[in-house]
């Protein structure tokens, strides 16, 4: 007998103890790597979200204003203030981050 408590499966108490404490760090481990990728998957699927909005926003633009701006024609002082400045300023003014939250 050499003085270190069995317990069942032969192993001693402080080798249980050790495999249990590197069981759960490996659990931890593999939790903040799964949060770590949702968070950069919520980021990029954001970023992509809205670049894909901004294109299709400047593409209706075009749409609507472009033929009349391209042939020299002068829009209406409320047209202009109403529906032509307003998304236009939203398309040359850079992308505010729409997300706040730090990757903790």
């Amino acid at each position: 007998f050499d003085g270190a408590r069995r317990v069942a499966g032969g192993e001693s108490k402080a080798a249980l103890l050790e495999k249990s404490k590197a069981g759960r760090e490996a659990r931890t481990r593999h939790r903040e790597r799964w949060r770590a990728a949702l968070a950069i998957q919520r980021i990029w699927r954001g970023h992509r979200c809205s670049k894909v909005f901004r294109a299709s926003l400047e593409a209706e633009w075009d749409q609507k204003y472009g033929a009349l701006l391209a042939s020299g024609g002068a829009p209406q002082a409320s047209e202009l203030h109403e529906s032509l400045l307003p998304p236009l300023l939203f398309l040359l003014l850079p992308a505010q981050r729409c997300h706040s939250r730090s990757l903790q």
